[in-house]
Protein backbone atom coordinates (compact mmCIF):
# COMPACT_ATOMS: atom_id res chain seq x y z
CA UNK A 1 0.00 0.00 0.00
CA UNK A 2 2.90 2.26 0.68
CA UNK A 3 4.05 2.32 -3.03
CA UNK A 4 0.71 3.17 -4.39
CA UNK A 5 0.28 6.17 -1.92
CA UNK A 6 4.07 7.15 -2.95
CA UNK A 7 2.54 7.08 -6.46
CA UNK A 8 -1.07 8.61 -5.84
CA UNK A 9 0.74 11.76 -3.82
CA UNK A 10 3.22 12.01 -6.92
CA UNK A 11 0.66 12.13 -9.09
CA UNK A 12 -1.85 14.43 -7.36
CA UNK A 13 1.67 16.75 -7.42
CA UNK A 14 2.30 16.38 -10.49
CA UNK A 15 -1.32 17.71 -11.68
CA UNK A 16 -2.19 20.12 -9.06
CA UNK A 17 1.27 21.74 -8.14
CA UNK A 18 0.96 24.47 -5.61
CA UNK A 19 -2.88 24.12 -5.66
CA UNK A 20 -2.36 20.78 -3.29
CA UNK A 21 -3.17 21.60 0.01
CA UNK A 22 -3.25 18.18 1.57
CA UNK A 23 -4.44 13.91 1.01
CA UNK A 24 -5.80 12.36 3.74
CA UNK A 25 -5.83 8.86 4.11
CA UNK A 26 -9.19 7.41 5.21
CA UNK A 27 -11.68 4.49 5.25
CA UNK A 28 -10.10 0.93 6.22
CA UNK A 29 -6.88 1.26 5.55
CA UNK A 30 -6.45 3.83 8.99
CA UNK A 31 -9.39 1.84 10.18
CA UNK A 32 -7.55 -1.72 10.68
CA UNK A 33 -9.66 -3.58 8.18
CA UNK A 34 -7.60 -3.06 4.89
CA UNK A 35 -7.93 -6.45 2.71
CA UNK A 36 -6.29 -7.09 -0.73
CA UNK A 37 -9.17 -6.64 -2.54
CA UNK A 38 -9.95 -3.26 -0.48
CA UNK A 39 -9.99 0.32 -2.24
CA UNK A 40 -7.71 2.79 -1.08
CA UNK A 41 -9.73 6.01 -0.09
CA UNK A 42 -7.98 8.73 -0.45
CA UNK A 43 -9.38 12.53 0.76
CA UNK A 44 -7.02 15.50 -1.80
CA UNK A 45 -7.99 19.02 -0.85
CA UNK A 46 -7.07 21.42 -3.41
CA UNK A 47 -6.68 25.75 -3.71
CA UNK A 48 -9.22 26.05 -5.58
CA UNK A 49 -11.56 23.85 -7.89
CA UNK A 50 -9.95 21.49 -10.69
CA UNK A 51 -10.29 22.68 -14.14
CA UNK A 52 -11.45 20.13 -16.89
CA UNK A 53 -7.40 19.08 -17.88
CA UNK A 54 -7.01 18.67 -13.82
CA UNK A 55 -9.87 16.22 -13.59
CA UNK A 56 -8.11 13.99 -16.07
CA UNK A 57 -6.24 13.16 -13.02
CA UNK A 58 -8.63 10.87 -12.07
CA UNK A 59 -8.06 8.93 -15.04
CA UNK A 60 -4.58 8.31 -13.24
CA UNK A 61 -6.06 7.83 -10.06
CA UNK A 62 -8.06 4.93 -11.15
CA UNK A 63 -5.31 3.36 -12.77
CA UNK A 64 -3.03 3.27 -9.97
CA UNK A 65 -5.49 1.64 -7.73
CA UNK A 66 -6.01 -1.38 -9.82
CA UNK A 67 -9.30 -2.32 -11.81
CA UNK A 68 -12.71 -3.53 -9.37
CA UNK A 69 -11.76 -7.33 -10.88
CA UNK A 70 -8.58 -7.52 -9.37
CA UNK A 71 -7.07 -6.78 -6.04
CA UNK A 72 -4.60 -3.46 -5.59
CA UNK A 73 -1.22 -4.54 -6.84
CA UNK A 74 0.83 -6.19 -3.45
CA UNK A 75 3.68 -3.66 -1.91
Amino acid sequence: MTDQIRQLVGLVERALGGRLVDAYLHGSAVLGGLRPASDIDVLVVAARRLTGRERLLLDGLLATSGSVNRARPSS
